[in-house]
């Protein structure tokens, strides 16, 4: 897994009050800092009448402002926004003119505190008072940037887009170009160079920016636009992330600078430079050791993980990534990188087979997660995977152990957000292609449109549920080509394998893509040349197995079974059958394994049939190149 290897933080969240629990070895910190909030907290809590003097009342707001920062030291965000509004209860009606640094150290705290919170109402409060009273440009631009997040966070999308143009301007940035620009691409590939030829420890060891908190408040602003141009219009990706790292490799480091390389490594994965897009990945966790980064490696890993690392990596790895990316989110009070990692987390490990109810019961935690926090732009995602998880398994919607007040599936397949956030859109399309090939079997409802030429007409950076997707789209495609006698449907088919076949030739990830391919030729070759399908079916189940994708085990057994079942081999059908009903128990699909099982007795009626193990069938298939055509054949 792409994961840097810097010690974790030891913080620990947790109420101020019972600090004595934490370990040991920070006994003597947390005794003293135990003695400084109960102290703190009972001038807060006292009569009043000791805080007549304003002398001492100022004194006790900067105890209050040092005591919400140690607050934050320690990630307790929600006690550090208590003391800070205690603090601002105690300075003077003139504080802004009197104590104009006090003012405006106790309001930015503040202001990021309640960001941290997704706390909207507090954002709006306290950014307010900063618009109204600050003259620094830059704390105001800050305040507008807290604003901005919290719209993003809100799903607000739109007005999130439009506030993050205006902040840009305000700083003489450009609004971002559309892939396809021709200076865009002369300079993607220009900085491509520049980073290809220098050394791992030169960038590593980069100087320090002399502007770090314009860079900062940059570099965060465009980290926030990049997931609202995901959503809103992903042509415009490209230059922003080329921009976040021109402003790392011109003026030098700072905390967010390992953000720069996670997502110019993005770009290079669109354009096909694998290679070095995972070498820049894997740089990008090694940053956050230094300039403070690793209160972003939650963040980092975010991107990495989900956008970058799958090039090279099994999703079990990628899997792993976004867990330590939540596990540090936590650590450092990141929320909101650490749910968003715990997001991908479920996702990657049920698009890499693992247990359902183990799946169901992570995505169910996730969606409360982030319902509770108000993340709504994330929760609907969430809950996509656990209504899907707990379909395959079987679940009843509405009598689920802690029922909760997730929306239905058939409130996903509507939800207005489909037709105004290309994202969402892709997403549920992805999943209502496996929902349909793996359980339903229904395709009344299909897309007008396919999810491959939409990805291909947006332009989206490419991701595992989106790939996922494409592959899933294949399937339903060539089985409605066989169906239906369809040539449309056969043509969706060939390019989805053009797709996947694309991807596993320019990653060289055999473990993600090669049983993918191989059951998708195998498909293909049914329909055209069924001698030369075979060994391409076999060498599905085999790739899907020794790669522990038991689902796709499953999948690719199940066509095996439909393959022999048309030619008349009976034994194997039935071997292959049985097979894809142990497969699919072992991930805990139960509703898929009763919808094959009736399909078989159908088939075979009350015939005793003994199944094989299908080692006797695949042991001796290797992994060929491409089947010669038969046209070929014909001329030799």
């Amino acid at each position: 897994m792409l994961i840097g290897s810097g010690k974790p933080n030891p913080r620990q969240r947790g109420d101020l009050f019972y600090i004595n629990y934490l370990p040991d070895a920070q006994f003597k910190l947390t005794a003293v800092l135990q003695t400084f909030f109960l102290a703190v907290n009972q001038l807060n809590s006292g009569d009043g009448c000791s805080l007549s003097d304003p002398s001492k009342r100022l004194m006790f707001a900067t105890l209050n402002l040092k005591a919400g920062r140690r607050a934050i030291d320690l990630c307790d965000y929600n006690s550090a926004l208590k003391l800070l509004e205690s603090g601002m209860s105690l300075l003077p009606d003139d504080h802004w003119k009197s104590e104009y640094n006090l003012s405006l150290q106790m309001y930015r705290v503040a202001v990021d505190t309640a960001c941290t919170l997704n706390n909207a109402a507090a954002v709006t409060k306290f950014s307010q008072e900063i618009l109204t009273n600050v003259e620094a440009p830059l704390e105001k631009l800050h305040a507008l940037f807290c604003v901005m997040k919290c719209l993003r966070t809100a799903s607000k999308i739109q007005e999130s887009q439009q506030l993050s143009y205006s902040i840009l301007q305000q700083l003489g940035e450009s609004l971002p170009r559309e892939r396809g620009d021709s200076d865009l691409l002369a300079e993607i590939d220009s900085m491509r160079t520049k980073v290809l030829n220098m050394p791992d420890e030169s960038i590593i060891n980069m100087k320090e920016s002399t502007r770090k908190e314009k860079d900062m408040l940059l570099l965060g602003l465009y980290s926030n636009l990049i997931v609202v141009m995901n959503d809103q219009n992903p042509k415009r990706m490209d230059d922003i992330c080329l921009r976040m790292m021109e402003i790392t490799v011109v003026n030098g480091l700072c905390a967010l600078s390992p953000l720069s390389v996670a997502l110019f490594a993005l770009v290079l994965v669109s354009t096909g430079d694998i290679e070095l897009a995972y070498r820049l990945g894997r740089l990008a966790l090694r940053l956050t050791e230094k300039a403070n980064g690793q209160r972003f490696l939650s963040e980092v890993a975010f991107f990495v993980g989900g956008c970058v690392s799958w090039v090279s990596e099994p999703l079990q790895s990628v899997a792993e990534t976004n867990l330590l990316g939540y596990t540090n989110g936590q650590q450092v009070g990141d929320v909101l990188s650490a749910l968003s990692n715990y997001q991908f987390y479920s996702l990657a490990i049920y698009l890499s087979g693992k247990n359902l109810k183990f799946c169901r019961d992570t995505s169910r935690k996730v969606s409360e997660s982030l319902m509770q926090r108000h993340y709504l732009f994330l929760y609907k995602q969430a809950v996509v995977v656990y209504r899907q998880t707990a379909a395959f398994i079987g679940d009843v919607e509405g009598e689920e152990e802690r029922p909760g007040n997730f929306p239905s599936w058939d409130d996903l397949m509507t939800h207005p957000e489909r037709s105004a956030n290309i994202d969402f859109s892709f997403y549920i399309q992805a999943h209502l292609y496996m929902r349909i090939f793996i359980l339903t079997r229904d395709f009344t409802n299909l897309p007008n449109e396919g999810l491959l030429v939409r990805l291909t007409r947006k332009q989206t950076p490419m991701r595992p549920i989106l790939w996922v997707g494409v592959f899933f789209e294949g399937l339903v495609s060539f089985h409605l080509a066989r169906l239906l006698d369809d040539s449309d449907y056969y043509q969706q088919g060939e390019a989805a394998l053009a797709f996947i076949s694309k991807w596993r030739n320019s990653c060289n990830n055999k473990c993600n893509f090669e049983n993918k391919y191989m059951v998708l030729e195998a498909m293909r070759l049914d329909l055209k040349d069924p001698d030369q399908a075979e060994d391409f079916y076999l060498k599905a189940v085999k790739s899907s197995k020794e790669n522990r994708f038991v689902h796709e085990e499953g999948i690719a057994s199940e066509l095996s079974g439909d393959f022999y079942h048309r030619r008349g081999n009976i034994a194997k059908s039935y071997s292959f059958y049985r097979n894809a009903m142990e497969c699919y128990g072992t991930w805990g699909a139960n509703a898929v394994t009763q919808r094959l099982k009736e399909d078989v007795l159908e088939k075979f009626d009350s015939r005793q049939i003994i199944a094989q193990p299908i080692e006797k069938y695949i042991s001796a298939v290797g992994y060929g190149e491409e089947p010669i055509s038969t046209t070929r054949k014909r001329a030799e």
